[in-house]
Formats: structure tokens, sequence, C-alpha cells
């Protein structure tokens, strides 16, 4: 029943932070990773919300152009299962213990198997 909460308030907070304004929606400089995911991150490292609403997450990222993650061609021995020490990594990051682009690292990665689909247009964004 929690998860089904959490997974609820998390939709509505993405739809919120679509439609406001940038400016209005959180008070992060464009080029930052919005403050909200930090807690969803951190949601995710706690077992709150499952995989797959962090995963919609970081996919919402990606599609607004806030993270820009280089598409690759995905491992032919991918799996569907997210490695520990990408949660591990979620957590520090959520906890403020590494920095942005750490945590940029393991998206990659979760790009790179294919958990995680990039559109081919995308490109690596300097600064992360």
């Amino acid at each position: 029943m929690k998860v089904l909460f959490y997974t609820i308030v998390l939709v509505f907070l993405i739809g919120s932070f679509t439609i406001l304004p940038v400016g209005f929606a959180y008070n992060d400089p464009p080029d930052e990773i919005p403050r909200w995911i930090k807690h969803v991150a951190g949601y995710w490292y706690d077992e709150k919300i499952p995989d797959e609403t962090f995963l919609s997450s970081i996919q919402w990222l990606v599609n607004n152009g806030i993270i820009i993650i280089t598409p690759t061609d995905v491992e032919s021995d991918s799996s569907t299962t997210i490695p520990a020490w990408v949660k591990n990594t979620a957590g520090w990051w959520a906890n403020d213990q590494i920095d942005d682009q750490t945590f940029v690292n393991a998206i990659q990665y979760l790009v790179d198997v294919g958990l995680i689909p990039v559109e081919p247009y995308t490109y690596i964004k300097t600064g992360y």
C-alpha cells in the first residue's frame, strides 16, 4: 500500500514539475539536477519506492534534457536487474556523500545496459 501511495505522489510531483515554470518548480540553476530527484533517489535507496518508479524519474530527467546521457548500443548480455552498487550510489548521492557527476556515471551505466532507453539524438552535456 505504501508503494502505491509513494508511486502516486511521485507521479503527481513529476507532473507538477512539467507544467509549472522551471523557476517556480524548483530553485536550482538550469544546469543542475533538481533537488527533488535526490528525494526520489533516497526513497529508492531506502526501498520505499520500486525500481520502476526510480527509473521513470531518471527517464523524465533524460527526456527533459536535465541529464543528458550518451546513447550507446545496449550490451548483449544486459540484465533487467539494477545492480546493488547503483542503488548505493543513489543513496550516497541523496545524502550528499558524492557529487552529481558520480551519480550521472551510474545512470550512464543503466543506459549502457538498456535499463533506461535514450533517444539517439541525445548528446553529452558539458559539466556533467
